[in-house]
């Protein structure tokens, strides 16, 4: 056992020994079910993914500290997160997934993560992402469906790439600004007072425009990267010389221009 890398737990319904898994060295792996999740004080310190794959989890057990953790995945078709402190147990986590968390309403211990890559978090009921303020670990942040209501407070994170913002009640983008390092910037359904900051976006390689107020293709014309655009159902002519412009421009990319 002591060579065994990955552990799956998740349809054991007892309560486990403490300490069990401690002298597993080599185990990088392991899954818990909601009547064994809690029964650890101790995991092996090359544990590298947790999951605890279903809805009723609240927090991270109260493990000592694993260095080593880089992954947690959480939840099944939800779960019952209404802050992230208890990722305290995992300090250097690189990865956070979280299903559905429509209770999580303060994420203020980001600050605290500072090797956090990815957070991803739909449906949070989180209104307020002040705690990325200008993180310097943060890529990717997935809050699609989300309370989101502002960007104002996170300044520019300068390793963020990918930002799911669809469906939030985001109403002014222009805190998004000259954050050159994003890649993938998704604002399905959102109708900003100005789409102007978007021209600043010089990193961008995939563009989500789909039902949002997004009328104007010039602004896109000088955003040398991108290669996949979609604005079905925005406001955007067909039939303008503008969008005609960035038309030809995807074709001679390659890229894909979606209207339908």
């Amino acid at each position: 056992m002591k060579n065994l890398k990955s552990l799956q737990l998740f349809n054991v319904e007892q309560n486990l020994p403490d300490h069990l898994l401690s002298s597993l060295y080599s185990l990088q792996n392991v899954s818990f079910s909601k009547h064994n999740y809690e029964s650890q004080s101790v995991l092996p310190d090359h544990v590298e993914h947790i999951t605890l794959p279903f809805s009723d989890v609240e927090f991270i057990p109260d493990f000592a500290p694993v260095s080593s953790v880089r992954n947690v995945l959480l939840g099944s078709q939800t779960c019952q997160f209404q802050s992230l402190d208890s990722f305290k147990a995992v300090p250097d986590v690189e990865e956070i997934h979280l299903i559905a968390p429509k209770k999580l309403a303060d994420i203020s211990y980001v600050a605290q993560l500072q090797h956090l890559k990815i957070l991803d978090a739909n449906f949070a009921a989180v209104s307020d992402l002040s705690s990325f303020h200008e993180h310097q670990g943060i890529e990717e942040i997935r809050l699609r469906g989300s309370a989101v209501e502002s960007f104002q407070g996170m300044g520019v994170c300068p390793n963020l790439r990918v930002l799911y913002a669809e469906k939030t009640k985001v109403k002014d983008l222009h805190h998004l600004a000259d954050m050159q390092t994003l890649k993938n910037l998704d604002v399905t359904k959102l109708k900003p007072k100005s789409w102007d900051f978007i021209s600043t976006l010089t990193g961008l390689e995939i563009l989500d425009l789909c039902k949002t107020s997004f009328s104007d293709p010039s602004l896109l014309l000088n955003l040398s990267k991108l290669k996949k655009v979609r604005l079905s159902s925005s406001e955007v002519d067909p039939e303008s010389s503008s969008f005609k412009a960035l038309e030809e421009l995807m074709l001679q990319r390659e890229g894909n221009l979606i209207m339908k």
